[in-house]
């Protein structure tokens, strides 16, 4: 794989893509002129040694409704506590019964 950065433009050419790149001209002058394979196998692997699959779970909530089926015994899912209209976060099993604070952080809208 190879790269070059352009400094007046501030972007990263890399095999026909163009990635924006906020650097001060300073930081472009340090940058190598081009990246190789090996750069990159170097560190193959590295950076998530001490994650687990609990780790990369993404929360989904979930008001609890008469059919769902943390509310029926005989599925996998059932939650013993939960009752209808409970809010839930269907991959833990997690329940809040007394609702929840959140706050959104980002929107974006395309």
């Amino acid at each position: 794989m190879s790269g070059r950065f352009h400094a007046d433009s501030k972007q990263w050419i890399m095999k026909g893509y163009t990635m924006t790149k906020a650097v001060t001209k300073a930081q472009a002058k340090s940058l190598p002129a081009t990246i190789s394979d090996q750069d990159f196998e170097d560190f193959a692997g590295s950076g998530l040694e001490g994650v687990g699959a609990d780790d990369l779970l993404v929360p989904r909530l979930g008001v609890l409704q008469a059919l769902s089926p943390q509310l029926k015994k005989t599925k996998s899912e059932y939650i013993p506590e939960a009752e209808e209209g409970d809010i839930a976060d269907l991959g833990t099993g997690d329940l809040y019964k007394d609702g929840l604070w959140f706050l959104p952080v980002f929107y974006r809208k395309e």
